[in-house]
């Protein structure tokens, strides 16, 4: 593939991710001041209402909390130890925050994920009638690695696998914060940004909220981000083709935790195709590793899993065909949300799988093509801005759901927290910035592949059902494209560069 395509190519993804970036930033931005300035009323103090938008006293201590924590970030990255220190303190300071997050609100499992806890009691027990017909864990077996952890759990702890599966949580949410480290360190061959990364990860809030949430990304990300390094690594090197074979064999385990890993397998496949210089043969060859290596390791998961009678069908077989997704995506009423009319809809076609599939695909058609070309682009747009505008993309609310409130120390706004917001706010704007770097783009090849995984996941959530919490999969993405818009900043104010901090 010429140099002249891929440019081109480079530049159309650049501008579009940038449009919708800016559509998003403006949301966060109106939302973030009807969060401090509400209804205009009789007087002027009257115009602060904090509980309009996301505010309320709990929100005065966890600003106090990010100020701390942003200025301690500050103080260490200018103090002049080593890095390795430095990164020790960083998790520090991640470890603490996502402590005082787990002791403030006592979590328990709730909608999809007290299905499977509770599916993962009876399988201990013996009983797999969820895995049968057209049973929950039938209808979407992607669930079943969720269910087999969530089981080992309570094998292994008993009485406290609530517990115990939180503390795993943490320590894998600290784990997340060395491989973001790792990778941008790959990338922009500078500690200084490292550092940064990974102190940013260490505060991102859907990083925190999520780890008292059971849900199945807490497990998958660890196995993303390892598979992007890896594959990072590859390119930087093409010295040792295992690496490619690991990348797709930790990236299909990752997949089988939370099936959306395809998404990146396709990033992983067009940045080949598009932006290696290898000759054709050898382009082919990387691409083939990487499938079979994916496609060998989902197969023989799913073959075991039939084997010892825990799925009657494959793992990518499910009962419910998959455009059942795409049709609660499509209700326009709804802006593509979970909603009673389409879950009524497929229970009522749920016997009949080729019946359903085929009234699916005419509801979206007719959906579609029965609303006007500027009513369908309203609804992308606020079906876009719903699925990414959350700061914590919706890990306060799952984390708060069915908690009594007077077990709650501090309880949080679950309509989009003002101060989780603002720290995303900032992220959006840094992000925006880096997207006009382009000196940094240009050198830096690597921001292509993070386009594709970014693009990718956004194109999916704009087919699919929409809900906050699918965006955390992938929201790793934009530290590191914010990294961009840090180093626009440093130049600016002539600030230590990339090119002086190797």
């Amino acid at each position: 593939m010429n140099t002249k395509f891929s440019g081109t190519f480079t530049r159309i993804m650049n501008i579009t991710i940038k449009s919708l970036l800016y559509v998003l930033l403006i949301r966060n931005l109106s939302e973030i001041v009807l969060a401090l300035v509400g209804p205009v009323k009789n007087t002027i103090l009257s115009r602060i209402d904090l509980n309009r938008v996301g505010f309320n006293k709990s929100s005065i201590l966890l600003l106090f909390i990010g100020i701390i924590c942003i200025s301690i970030g500050y103080v260490i990255l200018k103090t002049h130890i080593s890095k390795g220190k430095k990164l020790i303190i960083i998790l520090i300071i991640g470890f603490i925050l996502r402590i005082l997050w787990l002791l403030n609100i006592p979590s328990v499992p709730v909608s999809d994920f007290k299905l499977i806890y509770d599916t993962s009691i009876n399988f201990l027990n013996g009983d797999r009638s969820m895995f049968q017909g057209t049973a929950y864990m039938s209808r979407f077996p992607h669930l079943t690695g969720m269910v087999l952890y969530m089981a080992l759990m309570n094998l292994l702890f008993p009485i406290k696998s609530l517990l115990a599966m939180k503390i795993i949580n943490l320590f894998l949410g600290l784990l997340d914060i060395i491989l973001i480290y790792l990778i941008t360190d790959l990338i922009f061959k500078n500690k200084l940004y490292a550092q940064i990364s990974a102190f940013i990860s260490a505060i991102f809030p859907p990083f925190i909220t999520y780890t008292s949430v059971f849900c199945s990304e807490n497990i998958a990300i660890p196995f993303y981000l390892l598979s992007i390094y890896l594959f990072i690594y590859y390119l930087r090197n093409k010295k040792n083709k295992s690496k490619l074979l690991m990348c797709g064999v930790i990236l299909s385990l990752g997949n089988f935790f939370r099936t959306i890993a395809t998404v990146v397998l396709i990033a992983y496949v067009l940045y080949i195709i598009i932006y290696s210089l290898d000759s054709i043969y050898e382009r082919a060859k990387n691409i083939l590793i990487l499938v079979i290596s994916y496609l060998l390791i989902t197969i023989i998961i799913s073959a075991t899993l039939q084997n010892f009678n825990v799925l009657e069908r494959p793992l990518w077989d499910a009962k419910e065909p998959k455009i059942t997704s795409v049709l609660k995506g499509s209700n326009y009423e709804n802006a593509g949300r979970w909603n009673e009319e389409d879950a009524n809809f497929i229970n009522e076609h749920l016997d009949n799988y080729d019946e359903l599939k085929e009234k699916s695909k005419e509801i979206i058609v007719h959906r579609f093509t029965s609303h006007s070309i500027l009513k369908t682009i309203i609804f992308i747009l606020d079906k876009f801005t719903l699925q990414w505008t959350a700061g914590d993309f919706s890990g306060s609310m799952w984390a708060q759901m069915n908690v009594p409130e007077e077990q709650i120390k501090f309880p949080i706004v679950e309509n989009e927290p003002l101060e989780f917001q603002l720290i995303y706010t900032i992220i959006l704007i840094l992000i925006c910035m880096g997207l006009n770097n382009r000196k940094m783009i240009k050198s830096i090849k690597e921001v292509n592949l993070l386009y594709l995984i970014l693009g990718g996941y956004g194109i999916t959530y704009l087919i699919i059902e929409q809900q906050g919490r699918y965006s955390y999969i992938c929201c790793y993405i934009l530290i590191f494209l914010c990294i961009f818009g840090i180093d626009r900043v440093m130049q600016k104010y002539n600030c230590k560069s990339i090119s002086k901090s190797k």
